[in-house]
């Protein structure tokens, strides 16, 4: 159960040191526009966006956080 609690806090400090990082994003020098990743930082393809303008991850940051999002969400009984 402990492993449980562990990766489900490990979870909450990725996702809260991400939220950081993004909303100081901006003002960071390094990064470069809106239509960046907000995870890797990397362009977001432009069929992506043309598609969800609104995405903010590129479709290889957006899989694992699905895939991270599925793994943590399951219900214990």
């Amino acid at each position: 159960m402990s492993d449980d609690a562990d990766r489900a806090q490990l979870l909450e400090i990725a996702d809260r040191d991400r939220s950081i990082a993004q909303a100081r994003a901006p003002t960071d020098p390094n990064f470069r526009w809106a239509g960046d990743c907000v995870e890797c930082a990397d362009p977001i393809e432009a069929d992506r966006v043309a598609a969800s303008p609104s995405s903010r991850r590129c479709i290889v940051c957006q899989e694992a956080f699905e895939r991270r999002q599925k793994l943590f969400s399951r219900s214990v009984p």
